[in-house]
C-alpha cells in the first residue's frame, strides 16, 4: 500500500501509470512500463528522485528551455530583415535616397564578407568580424568593389569612417542587444590636413559668380556662418526680416541659434519672396539637396574650377585629391575674418556660429593661421634682406 504523495500504479490500456494528487491536481505520469513489478520499480526510482515536485520542476524548465529556444529562433534578424527594419524606423523622416542607396550599397558589402564567413544574421556579427572588416578596408577595399566603389584599392580613413557609420545605422535600426557591442572598435586616425579659407576678394568672386542656386547657400556659408544642411534647409519661419535676424534649430547640435543678419544676406531675403507653398525659404535648393546631398558640394567646387580658385590638394597614400577649400570652408572664412579682421572678440564669435566650446572657435581660427604667419613673414624685415651670394 503507498503513502499520500508516492501515488499508486494504474493501468491504463496496455500501459501502467502513475497516479498522484498534488495541490488538489491529479495526475497520471507515464512509466512506459508493461508490466506491474515494473512499473513499481519505476515508482520507487521516481519518488527517489525527487517524486512529484522534482517532475513537475523539470517538465516547466523543458517547456521555459523550448520557449526561449523559439524565441530566439524567432529573434534572429537576417541581413534582408535588417534592412527593411531600417527602412521602417526612418520612414517619413526625410533622408537623401542617395544617402539611404550608400548606407544598403555599403550593409550589402559588410554583409557579403559575413556571409563567407558563415554568418547569415545579426546575432553572429561580433568585434573580431568588424575589426576584420576594417583590416579589409584598410588593406585592400571593398569585399565586392561596385557602384562608387569600383576599385580595389585600401580606402582612406575618413571613407572608413564613413563606411562604418553606415552599416552601424542599419544594425542599429534592428535593436539588437550583444556584449561587447560589434562596432565598439577602434577607428583609423583621419588625415589632419588643414582647411584653408578664402580672402574677402576670393569671396567677393565667389559671390558675384555664383548662380540662383548657388548664391543663397554661399551667402549664408560665407556671411552668416552657417554649414551647408543649416542654409540648405533654412525654414520660411526662420526668416525675420523685422528685427533682421535668422533663427532656427542647428542640425548638427539640435540648439536653438540665432545670428544678425548682414546687408548682403538682408538684400537676399527682401530680393527673393519667400514661397508661401513651402515650408523651405529656398525650395528649389531644399529639395536638391534632400535629393543628392553632395549637389551643391560639387556645384560649388565646378564653381571655384571656373574661378582659378584652388580647392583641392594630394595628400600622400591616397588615390583622391582632398578637399580643403569646400563649402564649409566658407564658415571658416567667416570665423577667421571675423577674429582676425574684424577683431570679433572670440567668446561673442562662438555664439554668432554656435560653436558648443571655445576651442572648436579657437581651432578655427588656428587652422587658417599659417597663411597669416606666411603673410606676416613676407613683411618681416628679415625677408626683405638681399640673400648673400654662394662662394
Amino acid at each position: 500500500m503507498s503513502r499520500k504523495g508516492e501515488g499508486q500504479i494504474k493501468k491504463i490500456g496496455q500501459r501502467f501509470y502513475l497516479r498522484v494528487a498534488h495541490n488538489g491536481t491529479r495526475y497520471d505520469i507515464a512509466t512506459g512500463k508493461t508490466t506491474e513489478p515494473d512499473a513499481e520499480a519505476w515508482r520507487r526510482s521516481f519518488l527517489k528522485a525527487g517524486g512529484i515536485e522534482a517532475h513537475l520542476r523539470a517538465k516547466a524548465e523543458a517547456v521555459a528551455a523550448a520557449e526561449d529556444a523559439k524565441a530566439a529562433e524567432e529573434a534572429k534578424v537576417s541581413f534582408e530583415k535588417a534592412i527593411a527594419n531600417y527602412h521602417a524606423l526612418n520612414a517619413g523622416k526625410g533622408l537623401a535616397p542617395k544617402t539611404i542607396a550608400d548606407k544598403i550599397t555599403d550593409w550589402h558589402d559588410f554583409t557579403a564578407f559575413a556571409s563567407s564567413r558563415g554568418i547569415h544574421e545579426l546575432h553572429g556579427i561580433t568585434t573580431e568580424l568588424t575589426s576584420a572588416y576594417l583590416r579589409l578596408l584598410s588593406t585592400k577595399g571593398k569585399f565586392q568593389p561596385s557602384g562608387r566603389w569600383k576599385r580595389s584599392d585600401p580606402m582612406s580613413p575618413s571613407s572608413i569612417i564613413k563606411v562604418f557609420a553606415g552599416i552601424k545605422t542599419i544594425f542599429n535600426a534592428s535593436n539588437i542587444k550583444t556584449d561587447p557591442p560589434p562596432f565598439k572598435i577602434g577607428m583609423p586616425r583621419q588625415h589632419s590636413e588643414k582647411r584653408e579659407i578664402f580672402s574677402i576678394e576670393e569671396l567677393d568672386r565667389i559671390i558675384a559668380a555664383a548662380d540662383d542656386t548657388l548664391k543663397p547657400v554661399v551667402l549664408l556659408c560665407a556671411h552668416a556662418g552657417l554649414r551647408l544642411k543649416d542654409a540648405a534647409m533654412l525654414k520660411r519661419e526662420s526668416v525675420d526680416l523685422k528685427s533682421e535676424c535668422l533663427r532656427f534649430i542647428m542640425a548638427k547640435t539640435k540648439r536653438a541659434h540665432s545670428v544678425p543678419m548682414t546687408p548682403e544676406v538682408l538684400a537676399l531675403f527682401k530680393s527673393v519672396p519667400l514661397s508661401p507653398s513651402s515650408p523651405y525659404a529656398f525650395p528649389e535648393i531644399a529639395n536638391l539637396h534632400l535629393n543628392i546631398q553632395s549637389a551643391l558640394t560639387i556645384r560649388f567646387r565646378n564653381l571655384l574650377k571656373r574661378l582659378g580658385i584652388e580647392s583641392q590638394t594630394k595628400i600622400e597614400g591616397r588615390f583622391r585629391l582632398h578637399s580643403v577649400r569646400g563649402l564649409h570652408a566658407l564658415r571658416h572664412s567667416f570665423v577667421y575674418h571675423g577674429l582676425k579682421t574684424g577683431n570679433i572678440p572670440q567668446a561673442v564669435m562662438q555664439g554668432l556660429v554656435g560653436h558648443l566650446t571655445p576651442s572648436m572657435t579657437r581651432l578655427y581660427a588656428d587652422h587658417a593661421d599659417d597663411l597669416a604667419k606666411a603673410e606676416a613673414m613676407k613683411a618681416h624685415p628679415f625677408s626683405q634682406m638681399k640673400k648673400p651670394n654662394n662662394p
